[in-house]
């Protein structure tokens, strides 16, 4: 990366450390619509039962049991197809299938079947140079034999990475201008830059967006209608990251690689192209994959089986030899290394699954579409402010602090926190300057509310209990943000009765921040200023803030704290919208 571009990502990093309100650069914040909750049944795939197709059910449900159990990959759900049926899937409190996901870096691959997409109709080469696409964009000398095939292998050198795309408005511009960190197809450099410039080259070359490209020649024949992209502040879709899927168009997507392209018996995408697709063409570290890489796809160790992939476990694995395919959503607090799931998986394959001999019936782990939500609203009227307190203002935010970096959107930081009983339920109002939103803390069943900070809606489920820390109440609230990788938790330790103590945390949390900021800066220094010292506890205090609030308003007379703990009692029920 420039020194320019370096500096000014360095200060936007620096100034979220010291706790600023506002951060260095101009916040890009990308409009999030909120999820469109109405019923779209038709378009499900076909359901099955593990016995009908072939495996041994008792040893798939053990696979999901201990998969769904594991809280280092922390998952969200799960679908396992074969023979292009639904024969189990998974949702972990409080998370839906029935609600769109981030794919972080999975929708790479999505990128890449829309290049095949223009490669078949013949509008495109995967030889083609990028600056003869963009003939009004001024390419460096070095990039002038830069090819499609290098941006879909990862090979391009490029140092235009996502850092120094929060600090910059052309991507395409910035890009082709970018000193290189070395020659042109050399080697291999993960870079999700690459798959943006592959968006650029499809809405350079249809002139449309991709999201609208899609729609017209893959999503409508699939039954996919229910997706968003994130775009760049050009308004060309990210491409490397940033679409929100529901899982189930997920795994379509993984049975549409399996079929070579085809779907219902139409040719959406040239089988030519996925047979290329599924190659080895380039070579990551061992750090990331032992198998090579295609085009914007990771090849897994089974023999023609590939691997989309996405930030904290966002997985859609093809494997052809068996017919089937594996789709998970997920929060791991990891960013390289194979998640625990998949080597289970492998096992599972290798473990006689498919020697029905002795099945043993049970019921299919298959749920039933979940009912017709309707808008969220904010309960007003009627409320009793328990509890105000006027917050230490030191940069805290409600969102997750992933979420603000990848979104660039920062609010000024919590500055007040009411607690409000309301009827029978518990609300907490958290206020960000102008900004409010209000909670309601499910106790035994967590309940869905929407939050907003600036221009972005995220859909959350709220679940508390109450417990003791040392002597003093302790109220413990976590937020789930159910179309993100991403979970807030806060705790509220009651000290007298007028002052609060609050912290709070994440997950995916601060060994994410810190091995990802080293790893996009790619600078040795910067990894071990990281690693240790003064940012380090920056770093800490960023993301696990705590502070203390002084209440303002005296307590409603008909409020007592609780003195034991009637919290959520296991995992069971379903998050419920109001």
């Amino acid at each position: 990366m420039e020194l320019g571009a370096k500096a000014r990502a360095a200060l936007l990093l620096w100034r979220l450390l010291e706790g600023s309100e506002a951060p260095a650069v101009r916040p890009i914040c990308a409009q999030k619509k909120p999820f469109p909750f109405e019923s779209d049944a038709g378009s499900r795939l076909p359901r099955s039962t593990p016995e009908a197709e072939g495996v041994d059910p008792e040893m798939l449900y053990a696979f999901i049991d201990a998969a769904s159990s594991d809280k280092r990959e922390d998952i969200h759900s799960m679908t396992v197809l074969r023979h292009g049926k639904v024969i189990a899937e998974r949702s972990c409190m409080p998370y839906d299938r029935e609600i769109w996901h981030v794919t972080h870096s999975l929708c790479k691959t999505v990128t890449a079947l829309a290049v095949g997409i223009l490669i078949g109709d013949g509008k495109l080469r995967v030889e083609d140079r990028v600056c003869d696409l963009f003939p009004k964009v001024h390419t460096a000398s070095w990039y002038k034999n830069l090819t499609v095939f290098h941006l879909l292998t990862m090979t391009s050198g490029a140092s235009f990475n996502e850092v120094r795309s929060v600090t910059e408005h052309d991507w395409v511009r910035g890009f082709l201008s970018s000193p290189p960190l070395f020659p042109v197809g050399e080697r291999f450099h993960y870079n999700s830059m690459n798959s943006y410039m592959l968006a650029a080259v499809i809405c350079a070359v249809t002139g449309e967006t991709l999201s609208g490209f899609l729609e017209k020649r893959l999503f409508s024949e699939m039954g996919i209608r229910r997706f968003r992209w994130e775009v760049c502040p050009r308004g060309i879709e990210k491409g490397g990251w940033g679409l929100y899927l529901l899982q189930e168009d997920a795994a379509k997507l993984g049975q549409l690689i399996l079929n070579r392209g085809k779907w219902n018996g139409k040719q959406l995408v040239p089988e030519g192209y996925i047979r290329d697709m599924c190659l080895w063409h380039s070579d990551p570290p061992e750090k990331l994959s032992r198998s090579g890489y295609g085009y914007q796809c990771w090849l897994w160790e089974r023999e023609n089986s590939v691997r989309m992939s996405g930030l904290f476990g966002q997985t859609v694995l093809v494997v052809p030899d068996k017919d089937m395919v594996l789709a998970v959503n997920a929060g791991s607090n990891r960013i390289f290394g194979e998640a625990g799931y998949l080597c289970a998986f492998s096992k599972l394959l290798n473990d006689g699954v498919f020697d029905c001999s002795l099945i043993i019936s049970r019921p299919p782990s298959v749920q039933k579409p979940s009912a017709e939500r309707k808008s969220v609203p904010c309960p007003h009227g009627g409320a009793s402010v328990v509890h105000s307190y006027t917050v230490q203002k030191r940069g805290i935010r409600l969102l997750p602090v992933f979420l603000q970096l990848s979104g660039n959107n920062y609010t000024g930081g919590i500055d007040r926190i009411s607690f409000l009983r309301i009827g029978a339920g518990l609300f907490i109002d958290i206020y960000e300057g102008a900004e409010r939103n209000r909670l309601e803390v499910g106790f035994r069943t967590p309940v869905m509310n929407r939050v907003t900070a600036n221009r972005g809606t995220f859909l959350v489920a709220c679940s508390g209990k109450w417990g003791r820390k040392g002597s003093a109440p302790c109220l413990s609230v976590r937020v789930c943000f159910l179309e993100e990788a991403c979970t807030r938790y806060l705790e509220f330790a009651f000290l007298t009765e007028n002052t609060v103590h609050i912290r709070l945390y994440e997950t995916p949390g601060r060994q994410v921040l810190r091995e990802g900021a080293s790893v996009l800066f790619d600078d040795p220094l910067m990894a071990r200023r990281l690693s240790g010292g003064r940012v380090a506890d920056r770093i800490k205090s960023l993301c696990e803030p705590e502070c203390t609030g002084w209440r303002t308003k005296k307590a409603a007379p008909e409020f007592r704290m609780p003195q034991r703990d009637y919290g959520l009692k296991g995992e069971a029920g379903r998050a419920r919208p109001r």
